[in-house]
């Protein structure tokens, strides 16, 4: 009995060929081909995090855990800087008690930067005085921006 290995490469090609050779299965090889294609870049499209459109209303509950220290509305700083008119703000710009290192920071807030900020506020700048651990999930900060987006409109 002959053995099917590497020892016999060339004859498995052999095999592939000649079976590739008639129109039937080379029409199933270029289906299940296909099929390949379209189930990876489908799988890499939904495995996206931020294909996931946020939600304004979500974002408005986790919103709450801010709310017990930021205003929405203008000029209006209490415990913290209010949040109203944040986006193209720069950092320590409003009239508040800001820590030194916020005010040495050269951040604008956008979306990205406030992202980066929400997920870990000491790790985004190092010295900030806020005592809020950041919010982990990317769901509820992407939420938060969309809410906030909304919110903050001058």
């Amino acid at each position: 009995m002959k053995r099917s290995g590497p020892l016999h490469l060339p004859r498995t090609r052999s095999m592939v060929r000649s079976t590739l050779r008639s129109s039937s299965a080379a029409a199933c090889f270029a289906i299940l081909a296909g099929g390949l294609v379209v189930g990876v870049l489908t799988g890499l499209v939904n495995g996206v995090p931020s294909a996931r459109a946020a939600d304004a209303k979500n974002g408005k509950a986790v919103f709450e855990k801010c709310a017990a220290c930021h205003s929405l509305e203008p000029n209006k700083n209490d415990d913290a800087p209010t949040l109203a008119g944040i986006f193209g703000r720069k950092i320590a710009a409003e009239d508040f008690r800001y820590s030194n290192a916020m005010k040495r920071s050269d951040v604008t807030w956008d979306e990205h930067t406030l992202d980066a900020f929400l997920g870990d506020p000491q790790g985004f700048i190092p010295g900030n005085r806020m005592p809020f651990d950041g919010l982990k999930e990317k769901a509820d900060r992407d939420d938060l921006l969309e809410y906030l987006k909304e919110a903050t409109k001058n």
